[in-house]
């Protein structure tokens, strides 16, 4: 769907397409609202991508059908409970790239008096230059093992990554240039919290690729990624000012391919007793990370002795 002048797209037109299994949604540059994604609109809908629509804000679910408003009216009159929205009940892929209005799906729950209930059945979640949104929550994604938040330029609160025990694939960065760290941990209080910060077991127990950016305040990479041991896949992106690879790294037994890309002051690995414990390393691949390029030359690098035994290198 590409529609010049669309500002919205009307109910009238989801009524005629109760059985549509994909929707493409792509350079609408008008377009703000898509309304009556509840249950009863989109039954069959599986795959949804929303790109290039630079003043869209997201989805009109304030107003409810007559039989809603009816079904809320009697249990909160029997109950004194709140209805259940169901918003896109069996997508499983979601994807929103370059709507920079676009403030997030917790903005969609926040804004409703009854309970919303996202992407119940969704297991790849791609949001990708989106520099309206601060926070994202993704503890109700309970089925996602795909999750891609990325220049993502204002993102300060990332909530309840750890809770995705099914995620396999996860490319993170780069938020907000305010912050020194990663958005990764939550509120002290939660328990969530303590599954990232106490001598648990690892936390993303089905995690095996991980793609990480990096920004110009960070200094260092997040210390939650030593608990991802089940890790196979890391790339490590865009540290600019990241100078030394921490000695934990060989905590990632399970690695088997390693690439760091664009991170021009690194100059160090860990050490060879640490880089010997990858025991499943067979790739190595750096690139435009000209210190380090030269300080694993083959003849006299410093860094040479650390990653000899590797069988697969690229050092570009």
């Amino acid at each position: 769907m590409l529609c010049g002048e669309l500002e919205t797209i009307p109910k009238r037109f989801w009524s005629s397409l109760v059985s549509l299994q994909s929707l493409q949604v792509r350079c609408c540059p008008k377009l703000k609202f898509m309304i009556e994604l509840s249950q009863q609109s989109f039954n069959h809908l599986r795959y949804l991508q929303i790109m290039e629509c630079p003043n869209f804000q997201g989805f009109d679910i304030s107003t409810t059908t007559e039989q809603q408003q009816q079904q809320q009216q009697q249990q909160q009159q029997q109950q004194q409970q709140q209805l259940e929205l169901v918003l896109l009940p069996c997508c499983e892929i979601f994807e929103i790239y370059d709507c920079p209005n676009f403030p997030g799906l917790a903005e969609q729950q926040q804004q409703q008096q009854q309970e919303v209930v996202l992407l119940p059945c969704c297991h790849t979640v791609v949001i990708s230059c989106c520099h309206a949104i601060s926070s994202i929550d993704v503890r109700s994604f309970a089925s996602l093992r795909e999750l891609n938040v990325s220049f993502c330029g204002v993102l300060e609160v990332l909530q309840g990554l750890q809770l995705l025990t099914d995620l396999e694939k996860l490319w993170l960065g780069p938020f907000s240039e305010e912050l020194n760290d990663f958005p990764l941990t939550i509120s002290e209080g939660d328990d969530g919290d303590a599954a990232l910060e106490s001598n648990n077991p690892p936390i993303l127990p089905s995690l095996c690729k991980l793609e990480i950016w990096g920004w110009p305040a960070l200094q260092s990479l997040p210390h939650h990624l030593q608990r991802l041991t089940t890790l196979k896949s890391l790339h490590i992106r865009n540290f600019t000012n990241l100078t030394v690879l921490p000695e934990w790294l060989g905590n990632l037994t399970s690695l088997e391919a390693l690439k760091i890309s664009e991170c021009e002051n690194l100059r160090h690995l860990p050490s060879k007793k640490q880089m010997q414990r990858l025991t499943f390393l067979k790739k190595l691949h750096t690139y435009d990370c000209p210190s380090l390029k030269e300080l694993c030359s083959r003849s006299d690098g410093e860094e040479w002795p650390k990653i000899s035994h590797i069988p697969n290198l690229w050092i570009d």
